[in-house]
């Protein structure tokens, strides 16, 4: 599946011919004597290859030396670092909107360099806990968060406390293998009394023989079982 490490990869190497499908796809025999990856943008379905394969082939071709005017800029791309690129503005600086003015976060317009790579950084931090969590599990063991970010992801939890916000969620770990093999995690964040309620879920995950995972206030409270 093409995801920006890959991309990364590709655009090192020293280029490749693409075979794009069409309708049912390739003859078998030559996809087993001559193709060497066979690459997919995702679970879904198109008439043929040609659309997945300019998608590719712009991705790859950003990062080529001499492709943007600003050699570092995809570098704080979304997945450059593991995490969701942070929100952008332009111009106007104040947008009117019939629900009020919309103004462009004054930290932007401060000319702060330090503050305005923070602000970035948390708010990159706090759409990928948002959106995309296991992102943010991902960056954790790969070492790629700092003592700052920690703090600010704790602070965000507090902060979703303090509002009473709570989830419960129960991905398959990995992917259709793991759907296949009974790989259950059931993760729960709130208060220890909202993750208590969820004890019947996991009772049944532990019944079934898949391992679980709860845990609730950003590591401050977790429960493992294989």
């Amino acid at each position: 599946k093409l995801d920006q490490a890959l991309v990364r990869e590709l655009a090192q190497g020293e280029g490749a011919v693409l075979l794009c499908g069409r309708y049912e796809g390739i003859d078998q025999r030559v996809l087993d004597r001559h193709v060497t990856m066979e690459i997919s943008l995702g679970d879904f379905v198109l008439s043929g290859g040609e659309l997945p394969a300019i998608a590719m082939l712009d991705a790859l071709t950003r990062l080529q030396e001499g492709v943007l005017n600003d050699a570092a800029s995809h570098e704080q791309d979304s997945f450059s670092d593991g995490l969701l690129d942070c929100p952008h503005f332009s111009r106007p600086e104040v947008l009117e909107t019939p629900e009020g003015p919309l103004p462009v976060p004054p930290v932007l317009l401060s000319g702060h360099h330090a503050e305005i790579a923070r602000w970035r950084r948390e708010r990159s931090l706090a759409l990928t806990q948002g959106r995309r969590p296991e992102l943010i599990e991902a960056a954790r063991r790969e070492g790629k968060l700092s003592k700052k970010d920690e703090k600010f992801l704790s602070e965000l939890a507090a902060q979703a406390r303090a509002r009473g916000l709570q989830f419960v969620d129960a991905p398959v770990s990995g992917g259709q293998a793991g759907a296949v093999n009974g790989a259950l995690t059931v993760m729960c964040g709130g208060e220890a009394a909202a993750c208590n309620r969820t004890s019947d879920a996991r009772n049944q995950c532990k019944d079934a023989d898949a391992g679980w995972v709860a845990q609730a206030d950003h590591h401050e409270e977790s429960i493992h079982n294989e």
